[in-house]
């Protein structure tokens, strides 16, 4: 057995960035410990389809009230994911460059 504890007593990033998010207010977990994995992972596509969960702006904002090492992993983090989605939009063709400057003559 490897110095630094068991297995067991690892924490996972998600179980982490979960307990630091609940602390500025946004809260992200299952509500109930008893629903089956399977209605788990229907509720969390149902939340991706509906993009629950809080404005951008409101997880920037309260990102601020994290330690700087924790706000540095979940802006990471925040960013890899954007960068996908952002990435895979373009190749769909359903990526929306928002306002565009014209110039005129």
């Amino acid at each position: 057995e490897e110095e630094g504890g068991d297995e067991e007593d690892k924490v996972t990033f998600l179980e982490a960035a979960g307990w630091w998010l609940d602390d500025v207010g946004i809260n992200l977990r299952e509500e109930d410990e008893n629903v089956d994995s399977e209605q788990k992972r229907k509720r969390r596509k149902k939340a991706r389809e509906e993009r629950k969960g809080p404005p951008v702006s409101q997880f920037l904002n309260r990102l601020l009230g994290l330690p700087q090492k924790h706000q540095n992993i979940l802006l990471d983090y925040f960013m890899a994911i954007h960068e996908v989605i952002v990435k895979q939009a373009r190749a769909d063709g359903t990526y929306d460059e928002g306002i565009t400057i014209l110039k005129g003559r």
